[in-house]
């Protein structure tokens, strides 16, 4: 069922149309549901169809929820991904895509070696994303160069050559403009608030003959800021096309109305924003919580609390001092829960101590899965084979991936941990089923070096540890959120900047919403002999929009024994 304003957004089919829908009101539903109408009213081609998704993961979702309801693929997937679909059909089809550790090693070996060359790699990307101007940094143009220039000497393109490259091309060849233009009728441009100068006009191009371009997005959700997105791109399609049809969803269908409540009093404090007010639905009646610790011995022995309460304590079960009476009633899967933090740094912390206490958890990182030496090694065979081997195509290609994991784990000596690695491509694999092997082996690899952060995970029962910048576009039952101290969240890192406040406001607010039941947020009081600032978040939020977490008084006891005994030992 659709309410009054997904109907409207699913009807409104020519020219340009903004969909600014708030989190939790079913954007992804009303995009399929859109979809659906254009291919079974409209009677469109579904193969004239373009949905453009932040990641990977969104785009084979999308495809996925279609075949649920048994209707035909559209071509879904990022703008890097189109880029590279484009170039490879209309430029030059044996182009290497650069990974980001690819990117790093060689601007390494031009910037030499210093302590900042991660900040000059983000002022190079934000310079060539149109984000920031050359002239604003005339010492990187020399540098950007050179770097250009090994690019081209090894046939390769990176994430931001992809986009640069295709627009250069459409503009030195208006034939080949025409033929991409050609090739889709009906655009759709998910998480519009997150795209960049040069996406948005790749977008403007493709849809220039027909205009039936609807982007859909929620600025309040913007926090790729580093990446060339800007808050107010929502606001400046209506400049783009002063025809746009703008409808607003609402009806918050994710969140508790405690936990909404609080979430939207936070998202109020930024100015300028495009205001909506949610409306929740959800009659669930649990919301916010706030856990406050001394120390991070205090933090770690809360949240195994929770945890207890929710799951057991698994393969260290002799640690747990009591569990809950009603845990029975609140018993969960560990997929339900999912652990968020600002840092990298501090999420690799938080995995070891869950990992020494036996709780299963998958950590996400850009290198967690794809960057495997062994996925690594086996993707290069596969784009070897590619390039000098005809491909038969008389399989599906999941079932053509299997094969060659086969030959390859029976040719080496690999782990049992390698081998389960290389068994998750299958899945991946099976995404791709409805293209000729052939096709989907081009596509595959390409997909696998343009991997964001949240394609990354694998589905398992366990337990999700992301950055609060990897948790857009997830939901879970159960969010934890570390860390609600000033100078960490917000981070100070960009402090002096007059955006970040807005940025990092709008970060805590995603994170809040990925919540369908509860939500609970943890704040230090004390690092070392150190006050430490609570974050002023929690301000905006409220504490009418939180209740106070409380330990059963045995728990607070067995904790207070436990720290004495960890000082004695120290004295050994």
């Amino acid at each position: 069922m659709l309410n009054l304003e997904q109907q409207q957004a699913v009807k409104m089919t020519d020219g340009p149309v903004r969909i600014i829908a708030g989190a939790g009101t079913g954007k992804t539903h009303t995009l399929i549901s859109r979809i659906a109408y254009l291919i079974e009213e409209k009677k469109a081609d579904p193969r004239k169809i373009l949905a453009l998704t932040f990641t990977n993961k969104a785009a084979h979702e999308l495809n996925e929820r279609l075949q649920k309801k048994d209707l035909p693929l559209v071509n879904a997937m990022t703008f890097h991904a189109l880029a590279a679909r484009l170039l490879r059909q209309f430029w030059n089809p044996d182009f290497r895509i650069l990974t980001s550790k690819e990117q790093e090693e060689i601007l390494k070996k031009i910037i030499g070696e210093r302590d900042d060359w991660k900040e000059i790699i983000t002022k190079i990307d934000q310079i060539r994303n149109k984000s920031e101007g050359r002239n604003d940094h005339p010492g990187m143009n020399e540098m950007i160069d050179k770097y250009h220039q090994r690019l081209a000497d090894q046939n390769a393109l990176d994430f931001t050559d992809l986009l640069t490259t295709l627009l250069r091309i459409w503009d030195e060849n208006a034939d080949i403009l025409i033929k991409c233009q050609s090739l889709y009728n009906y655009l759709m441009v998910d998480e519009y608030q997150d795209v960049n100068a040069l996406q948005i006009e790749i977008m403007r191009r493709l849809a220039e003959p027909h205009r039936n371009l609807c982007v859909v997005g929620d600025p309040d959700q913007t926090i790729y800021s580093w990446r060339g997105s800007q808050a107010q791109s929502m606001a400046d399609f209506e400049n783009l096309y002063p025809d746009t049809v703008s409808i607003t969803l609402t009806k918050n269908y994710r969140n508790p109305p405690a936990l909404l409540k609080g979430a939207e009093k936070l998202i109020s404090e930024n100015p300028g924003r495009i205001k909506k007010e949610l409306q929740p639905v959800s009659a669930k009646t649990k919301g916010t919580t706030l856990w406050e610790s001394d120390t991070d011995f205090h933090r770690s022995e809360i949240l195994f609390h929770l945890l207890e309460k929710w799951i057991g304590s698994h393969s260290a079960m002799h640690l747990a001092d009591q569990l809950d009476v009603d845990r029975e009633e609140d018993c969960r899967k560990l997929s339900d829960i999912a652990i968020l933090y600002r840092t990298q740094g501090e999420g690799k912390r938080l995995y070891a101590d869950l990992s020494k206490r036996g709780y299963p958890c998958q950590l996400s990182a850009p290198e967690s899965f794809w960057q495997k030496k062994v996925i690594v090694d086996f993707l290069e065979g596969l784009d070897n084979l590619r390039q000098w081997s005809a491909i038969e195509n008389d399989r599906k290609f999941s079932k053509w991936l299997r094969e060659k994991i086969t030959k390859f784990i029976e040719a080496e000596e690999l782990t049992k941990a390698q081998i389960n690695r290389l068994s998750h491509l299958i899945s991946y694999a099976m995404a791709l089923d409805h293209l000729p092997v052939n096709e989907a082996l081009i596509q595959f690899l390409d997909e696998a070096k343009l991997q964001q952060e949240t394609d990354n995970l694998i589905q398992a029962d366990r337990i999700s540890m992301l950055t609060l910048h990897a948790a857009k576009g997830l939901e879970f039952p159960i969010v934890l959120i570390i860390g609600l101290e000033e100078g960490n969240l917000p981070h100070k890192k960009g402090k002096d900047d007059p955006y970040w406040p807005t940025e990092e406001r709008r970060l805590m607010y995603v994170g809040m919403t990925r919540a369908t039941e509860e939500l609970h947020l943890f704040r230090k009081r004390k690092k070392e002999d150190r006050n430490l600032e609570p974050s002023r978040f929690l301000e905006e939020i409220g504490s009418e929009n939180m209740v106070p977490g409380a330990m059963p008084e045995v728990k607070i006891e067995q904790i207070r024994k436990r720290e004495i005994k960890k000082a004695q030992m120290k004295l050994f």
